[in-house]
């Protein structure tokens, strides 16, 4: 397993641990544009004896938008398309549609 992706947690939040990376799904339709409970990602480090927990991976941003996930035979490509209202721009950081980070798994 390359890559686990959760939700709940209503951000958008990638980790990686024990070289497997951990996405939570942000919520599409928060025109709050808010990064919800991101205090419970990105610790400097984790309490499991014997884990490798890279904290330079960890990537946090504010709702809201969805993964557009692209398999190919020697990769995955993760990237993050955000949902902004119109008028929302400024607030949002972002315009509707906006590729705010991508990363590749190989």
């Amino acid at each position: 397993m390359t890559v686990f992706f959760f939700g709940h947690d209503h951000l958008f939040a990638r980790e990686k641990v024990d070289n497997v990376v951990y996405q939570s799904v942000q919520n599409p339709a928060d025109n709050t544009y808010t990064a919800f409970n991101s205090d419970a990602f990105c610790p400097a480090s984790i309490p499991f004896p014997g884990s490798v927990y890279d904290a330079s991976t960890c990537k946090i941003l504010p709702n809201a938008g969805h993964l557009l996930v692209t398999v190919a035979p020697d990769n995955v490509t993760v990237a993050y398309v955000r949902s902004v209202l119109p008028g929302d721009e400024t607030a949002a950081g972002a315009a509707n549609g906006d590729v705010s980070f991508t990363y590749t798994i190989p």
